[in-house]
């Protein structure tokens, strides 16, 4: 309630507050346990926190089928296992909108997003706020973040010229509803894996000796784990059905939202789990209202952890390369899990480098 007397303003409805309003609501809906451990306020090693699942129920599985004897198996792995799951920060690699996914054996493509965060997914209700945020880096001193929301300037140096864009935490994936998945595996689709960025907003930089590079350390940095889509230019987003696709050059809508992608018009698509019914039933309400299709929207998850930033030249002054760079992270990692006495799997580091000029 403090932080909405802050931006209160006398008519009580403006878009600051509006925002606001709607952000302490998605918050008051989280698991308190979860939260706190996503947040870095309790430890995360045991709890099952930012495992989203992969919803391949298509038309096909819901028919009625006689069951065989076999398929009544107590140990069948198709009653048991459920939808596959992963962690938020590889299934934004694995599960991305556009990309092609192998299991027991058939193809499956993601399609979209579950806008749903704690029923199930393909239950028939309406969608819940979704996690938007955004994410900004400096142009002049490299520096990155996260923020509810939109930043203006850089927190490190106060320059004005950002790197910015909104992006989404998704609550899991889903393939269409009428999709048929298929057993050829020749031409996989991808969508290209970007390297996650390391944000220690507030600490300062030491120098190395020599001038040869410098460090800083945070004990509750920030490492944003991304994906923008197949040509970079982040996805077309529906907030009222969960459809995504990867938004084509010039911020043009892709050919799943629009009946002409030249013309960029009519907005038409179907409900991402929609049924096989006429078009004006399966039709998504988000082709009626403006605010609900989103340009330019990034899928990613802000993870926090202890962080040991290193930037090293070599002696003519230059950055080190990214080869170099990656074997001395290697390197550091071993050494330091040999010291604490812990797996190397446990410590982050070749994962999360980042080159700065």
């Amino acid at each position: 309630m403090a932080q909405q007397r802050l931006v209160q303003t006398r008519e009580g409805n403006s878009k600051p507050e509006q925002a606001l309003a709607l952000q302490l609501q998605r918050l008051r809906g989280e698991y308190l346990l979860g939260e706190l451990a996503n947040l870095g306020f309790l430890p995360g090693y045991g709890f099952p926190t930012n495992v989203v699942p992969f919803v391949t129920t298509t038309l096909e599985d819901l028919k009625p089928r006689s069951l065989s004897d076999s398929s009544r198996r107590e140990d069948n792995r198709s009653r048991r296992a459920g939808y596959p799951t992963r962690h938020l920060a590889i299934a934004l690699r694995d599960y991305a909108p556009g990309t092609d996914t192998v299991l027991d054996g058939r193809v499956y493509r993601s399609d979209g997003v579950t806008l749903n965060w704690q029923i199930p997914a393909e239950a028939e209700v309406a969608p819940e706020i979704q996690n938007l945020r955004w994410m900004w880096r400096c142009n002049a001193c490299g520096d990155t973040g996260t923020r509810l929301t939109r930043p203006e300037r850089c927190l490190q140096c106060g320059n004005d010229e950002l790197t910015r864009y909104r992006f989404l935490q998704p609550a899991g994936f889903a393939v269409d509803l009428r999709a048929r998945p298929h057993n050829d595996i020749s031409i996989p689709q991808y969508i290209p894996v970007r390297d996650p960025l390391v944000s220690l907003e507030g600490a300062d930089w030491m120098p190395l000796p020599n001038a040869l590079g410098r460090y800083r350390t945070a004990t509750r940095g920030e490492v944003f784990h991304h994906s923008d889509g197949l040509h970079g230019e982040g996805y077309a987003l529906c907030l009222r059905c969960g459809l995504a696709d990867s938004l084509l050059p010039d911020e043009h809508l892709p050919g799943s939202f629009v009946q002409d992608v030249d013309k960029q018009r009519p907005l038409f698509h179907k409900r991402l789990r929609g049924g096989r019914r006429n078009d004006r039933e399966t039709a998504c309400p988000g082709n009626e209202a403006d605010w609900a299709i989103l340009r330019g929207v990034h899928l990613g998850v802000a993870a926090h952890t202890e962080i040991f930033e290193l930037q090293l030249r070599d002696t003519d002054h230059k950055p080190l390369d990214q080869v170099a760079a990656y074997t001395l992270a290697v390197a550091l990692r071993k050494a330091l899990c040999g010291i604490l006495g812990i797996e190397e799997a446990e410590v982050g580091g070749p994962g999360c480098l980042q080159t700065h000029a």
